[in-house]
């Protein structure tokens, strides 16, 4: 799929926010819950992509009684209406669903737009009345943050709660004409790549709006941030649970997918200050190169707010009291009340210095309290205090409480006020994180997962090196320099490092990339200054300078930096292939479960996001893992250079939509031979039939949009496969298959008795059989297969009905055209293999064909499969292998054989729609 396609689709496919939460209340309160369904019902995929996307999402609105949804209101607020503003002067521009005309006499609406083809500017959702109700209403049973803000509301979902990025385009450029100071949009999608989109909020950011956006309810699993929230250009809110005085379960978590996928192209980075080294590169270890080209996305969201069971006057008028509502969208519109309070109370003159993007991260930054054991990535900067903030602006300001008379509420332009000096308003420059914190306490490696992790035993395993994204903010220009850095040491080693950054950062925010390491070696051969167990620290600060592009200002900030390890046996090193992954979400590629709701495959496949639980089984005990985002050859190159030895045991490819060159085969194949390098390949659903289904007609575009490779390329697994003595068939299907490790917690799939041996089941998802397997492999087979091909357009069959489905001897009608490319013996049965090891050369070889259960965006339960995967390699690295104490099933392959009831290897007649060999790599 083109850029330009994407582009014309929308970009919010999914109303992420309005999946709220259902609360919990008691049996003896009267609750009426409305459920309004985000687009109808789909059976058939090949309609419209945004009906049949969020065929499974619902706006759940819970109606309470009025105690038991919590105001935002408190005496806090209160006093701070009667003492100083209730939002007089400020205006906030609301873009969502809309507002129910019953509301409007209770809301200080000053423009209502309506962008959609509905064409009224009637609320079909009601999800747009309860932000504007939450915000700024002047319900005495229900007020809102910020009574007196004046709203811009504009209409951008339609009553199937569908979006376009020309709709919501057309309503931004409105934003810039009525002189707004802050948008609230708590609606996202996926795309990080609507150009236009981006292009136009970091126009209206320039212009001093400040952009509030929802992080989106798709937690617990990292990795799911929502856009545009996910744009360094745009805060994002993120919601907690405050009863439970934790980040609510809902919450989407950060680890931002655009800098994981785009950044590791790079074969290096040309960096703009560095630590006085020709090439760092030459002074890091093979673990820090590797550590060097790690990225893990920014942290997201940027700020907390209490979002659960909040009190809300919307809809009022077909429930009794207030309505509790859950959800991060709830969160914005009480930041945005929070915010309007605050600027509303400083008197214009002083206002220039808050009242852009920069000016209110600098506020967040001094009043946001981190949760305690949450991670950077689930809380950002923290839990946003009200009453702290309005002290440390009234502090910094040089007034303890300015008064009602002098906040100046008539004016409705304070950026029109003269620049004043520096020195008269006490302007900062802001980093975020502005302190970085490693050590072996809980908390600490708590709050920096994963550059702390944790073994079995809770005790903290610290990696030699981090790379992370510092979020650089100027309060006082758009326009703005780095103009130098520098590290100054105040105890301990000092550390490699390497700062890099764009020539200029516009509007008001910049990323600079952050990489530092400790010294090969102890500066101090003297053991004792690290303590009796030998520990290492370095502490000091970074000093960065930074100078204005139009005005003769020049600003610094600090990043703060206490790190302190103890030395460590050097682990094994696991390599996570995410180069032969697809950049998302260019192209449409389905979803790796074919009976998942979702149709879209969305989450990125990477260690840190969906594939988290597998990550942290892995790194608990011998084994380190890390992204590698090069070719196969560059791998090769660097086993060469850098003389490896044995610390890479292991490359893990899963789920690859990618092509594998000539060039990269011949250097695998080497890799394993040669240099005994274990190849792990998890590999993915394929059918023609089930892709031709999986087709849809996109209204925007005039055009049917097909999906470029199954779960995964499996023609690209199989050119593979055939080097190492494997083919994969194309029959999918739902099994079961033994083992005799697993998790107690692990709930049983199985709905009828399994013939297991007293061993544990495993669900098989979604998954492709071996076609063809050589001799002196090992295999292990499932059991009760259910052919799922077509399953969009067809009912889906229980199991007691997959009997039906299991095909035999008999129902092949083209064995010979099917065995003709390979010498083997056919073997038919109600088994199917789905799982290979082979020894090849110095090196071993696993395939499986599910990634499913290994996928935490599937199932937040630690899967048995992980510990399976997990014990497979301790044996092998171990050179233990006795696989039938982990399959207890498992059979020897004594000759070459096929197995014709998996379907056929013929796959060549899809090449046509896929992508070229890394041809998504090149474009970035």
């Amino acid at each position: 799929m083109s850029r330009d396609v994407a582009r014309a689709v929308m970009i919010l496919a999914v109303v992420i926010v309005d999946i709220l939460s259902l609360l919990e209340v008691p049996a003896t309160t009267s609750v009426h819950r409305k459920y309004v369904q985000l687009g109808p019902q789909q059976e058939n995929t090949t309609k419209y992509l945004g009906n049949a996307y969020r065929s499974s999402q619902w706006v759940d609105v819970s109606y309470l009684s009025f105690g038991r949804a919590k105001s935002m209101v408190d005496e806090q607020i209160r006093d701070f209406w009667k003492k100083h503003s209730k939002g007089e002067g400020i205006r906030v521009a609301i873009l969502d669903s809309g507002v129910e005309a019953s509301q409007l006499d209770t809301l200080r609406v000053i423009r209502m737009m309506d962008w959609t083809d509905d064409r009224d500017n009637i609320d079909y959702l009601g999800h747009g009345t309860h932000i504007a109700s939450i915000l700024a209403s002047t319900d005495k049973d229900c007020p809102g943050v910020a009574p007196a803000v004046e709203l811009l509301v504009h209409k951008i979902l339609n009553r199937n709660s569908l979006t376009y990025t020309s709709w919501i385009l057309d309503a931004l450029n409105d934003v810039l004409l009525w002189n707004v100071h802050f948008v609230c949009m708590s609606i996202g999608g996926s795309d990080h790549q609507d150009q236009p989109l981006i292009d136009k909020i970091r126009e209206v950011v320039a212009h001093g709006v400040v952009f509030l956006s929802a992080a989106g309810n798709d937690g617990p699993l990292f990795g799911t941030h929502s856009h545009p929230s996910s744009m360094k250009e745009v805060i994002s809110v993120g919601a907690v649970d405050g009863r439970k005085k934790k980040v609510a379960s809902f919450s989407s978590r950060g680890m931002t997918l655009e800098e994981q996928q785009r950044s590791n192209v790079a074969a290096s980075d040309s960096s703009l200050f560095t630590n006085n080294h020709s090439n760092i590169i030459d002074d890091l270890s093979v673990e820090q190169f590797l550590d060097y080209a790690q990225v893990v996305g920014r942290p997201k969201p940027d700020v907390m707010i209490e979002a659960v069971a909040i009190a809300s006057s919307g809809l009022k008028g077909k429930s009794k009291g207030c309505i509790g509502v859950s959800g991060t969208s709830y969160g914005v519109p009480v930041l945005a009340g929070y915010l309007s309070l605050l600027v509303s109370a400083i008197p214009v003159e002083y206002r220039l210095t808050y009242m852009n993007l920069a000016g209110i991260r600098l506020i967040l930054r001094e009043s946001c309290i981190p949760l305690s054991n949450s991670s950077i990535y689930e809380q950002g900067m923290g839990l946003f205090h009200f009453v702290l903030a309005k002290e440390k602006i009234f502090a910094k300001l040089g007034m303890s409480y300015p008064s009602r008379s002098r906040s100046s509420a008539s004016l409705l332009n304070p950026r029109s006020t003269d620049v004043v000096t520096r020195e008269f308003l006490g302007a900062e420059a802001s980093v975020f994180p502005f302190q970085i914190s490693l050590n072996t306490s809980y908390e600490s490696c708590a709050f920096w997962w994963p550059y702390c992790v944790f073994d079995s035993y809770g005790e903290a395993v610290v990696p030699l090196s981090i790379k992370l994204s510092l979020v650089v903010s100027f309060p006082f220009s758009p326009s703005f320099s780095v103009e130098s850095i520098e590290y100054v040491s105040e105890y301990g080693e000092k550390p490699v490092w390497d700062l890099h950054a764009t020539s200029s950062f516009w509007p008001f925010v910049g990323i600079v990339t952050c990489f530092i390491s400790f010294p090969n070696t102890p500066a101090s051969k003297d053991t004792s200054l690290f303590g009796s167990h030998k520990k290492r620290r370095m502490k000091g600060y970074f000093y960065i300078g930074l100078s204005s592009n139009v005005v003769p200002m020049k600003l610094s900030t600090r990043v703060h930096l206490d790190w302190c390890i103890d030395k460590q046996e050097k682990r094994k090193i696991i390599l996570w292939d995410s180069f032969h992954q697809i950049f998302y979400p260019i192209p449409f590629v389905p979803n790796d479960d074919l009976e998942h709701p979702q149709i879209l495959d969305k989450f990125g496949d990477l260690p840190f996001t969906n594939f988290r639980s597998l990550y942290q089984r892995f790194t608990s005990g011998p084994f380190d893992m890390k992204t590698f985002s090069y070719s196969w050859t560059r791998l090769e190159r660097l086993w060469n250079d850098k003389v490896v030895d044995d610390s890479i045991v292991s490359l893990f490819c899963v789920d690859p939509e990618d092509w594998f060159d000539e060039a990269e085969l011949d250097a695998m194949e080497r890799l394993v031979y040669n240099h005994g390098l274990n190849l792990v390949l998890i590999a993915e659903w394929f059918n023609e039939e089930t892709l031709h289904d999986l087709r849809f007609w996109d209204t925007s575009t005039s055009r049917w949009w097909f999906p470029v490779v199954g779960g995964t390329n499996m023609q690209a697994v199989n050119q593979l496969g055939k080097r190492f003595g494997f083919v994969f068939g194309d029959i999918v299907f739902d099994a079961t298959l033994c083992t005799s490790y697993y998790d107690d917690r692990t709930p049983s799939f199985s709905e009828e008795p399994l013939l297991c041996n007293g061993t544990h089941s495993v669900r098989y998802l979604s998954g492709n059989g071996l076609f063809f397997v050589q001799q002196g492999s090992q295999v292990l087979f499932a059991h009760n297969k259910r052919d799922i091909r077509r399953i969009r357009n067809s009912a889906l069959l229980s199991r007691k009905e997959s009997n039906s489905d299991i095909q035999t001897a008999s129902d092949v009608t083209q064995e010979h055209a099917n065995l003709e490319p390979f010498d083997c013996e056919a073997v038919f049965g109600e088994d199917i293999p789905v799982f290979l090891y082979r020894k090849y050369g110095k090196g071993n070889i696993m395939v499986y064909g599910d990634s499913n259960c290994l996928d935490s965006s599937l199932s937040e339960e630690l899967s048995s499969c992980v510990e399976d995967l997990y014990q497979v390699l301790v044996h092998l690295v171990t050179s233990k292998v006795n696989l039938s104490r982990i399959f207890p099933h498992i059979r020897y392959i004594d000759r070459n054989t096929c197995f014709p009831s998996t379907g056929t290897s013929h796959m060549n007649t899809w090449n046509s729609t896929l992508l070229a060999p890394h041809s998504f790599w090149q474009q970035h």
